[in-house]
């Protein structure tokens, strides 16, 4: 009898022992998918600030062309102003 329920006992230890290793195989699993998905987050926003410096820079040329055109313009004014047109 004793060796029938040490049996039995072994038994549910070795269950349980396999159980636990499927849960931590299953742990692991999930852990190398959120490692993935971590990498592809950090992607993401290295693109976004790539994206978002070019937009910057982009911003900085068109205000230096906007102010050189505003300038021209002034001068081209100033020029015309000059012209006298009979009426």
């Amino acid at each position: 009898m004793l060796s029938e329920k040490t049996g039995e006992s072994l038994t549910k230890i070795i269950q349980g022992v396999d159980s636990t290793a499927k849960r931590i195989g299953e742990i692991a699993n999930a852990t190398v998918e959120q490692a993935q998905s971590a990498n592809e987050v950090a992607n993401a926003i290295q693109q976004v600030s790539r994206v978002t410096e070019q937009s910057a820079a982009g911003s900085e040329e068109m205000a230096s062309s906007s102010e050189q055109l505003g300038a021209q313009a002034s001068a081209l004014r100033e020029l015309v102003s000059r012209f006298k047109l009979k009426s």
